[in-house]
């Protein structure tokens, strides 16, 4: 843990005027944090997809003062948030890594109100020149998690994400 110069009951301090905080998980802002030094702990979990193997860099930002350290998988970390110069709020991260169940596949026959449909010869070649048009790169996925993911980062970064953005163009579906 990257310690500051300042510590209280053993742990690392923070200055704030501010209850409002920034945090960053490998350098993306959360702004939603709000000092509460009436909770005896308080928690802050971090849930990443990321491998256990895998550091992460957080950052905890406030109005006057920060503190970063990189978090390993089931790691705790804690130090003090010094708000206002008055109250001292113990704050706890933990990094936890998101569970995926495996799928399971019945062996009973399907249910006949239920039909899942293919695609047909016909709208082959519109996936065809979807794919063409917008390759996505699969050649480090082994799994079929990392296809999802993989999937998942290319929609990403199709467009900037801050919450007022939306893309300049609506693709609607011919289906």
């Amino acid at each position: 843990m990257a310690y500051s110069q300042k510590t209280y009951k053993g742990l690392p301090v923070v200055e704030a005027n501010n209850a409002k905080i920034k945090y960053y998980v490998n350098n993306i802002e959360n702004s939603n944090w709000t000092v509460t030094p009436k909770v005896a702990d308080d928690s802050l979990l971090i849930k990443t997809y990321l491998s256990e193997k895998t550091k992460i860099l957080f950052k905890f930002k406030t109005d006057i003062d920060s503190i970063k350290f990189e978090i390993n998988h089931d790691e705790t970390k804690r130090f003090y948030v010094h708000l206002n110069k008055e109250s001292y709020a113990l704050t706890t991260v933990r990094r936890q890594k998101i569970f995926i169940p495996t799928l399971n596949y019945a062996s009973t026959k399907s249910n006949p109100k239920y039909k899942i449909l293919y695609t047909n010869d016909n709208e082959k070649g519109y996936l065809d020149s979807l794919n063409s048009k917008y390759p996505i790169p699969f050649k480090n996925s082994k799994t079929q998690i990392d296809k999802v993911l993989t999937i998942l980062n290319w929609t990403r970064s199709q467009w900037e994400h801050r919450g007022d953005v939306s893309p300049k163009k609506m693709m609607l579906s011919q289906f």
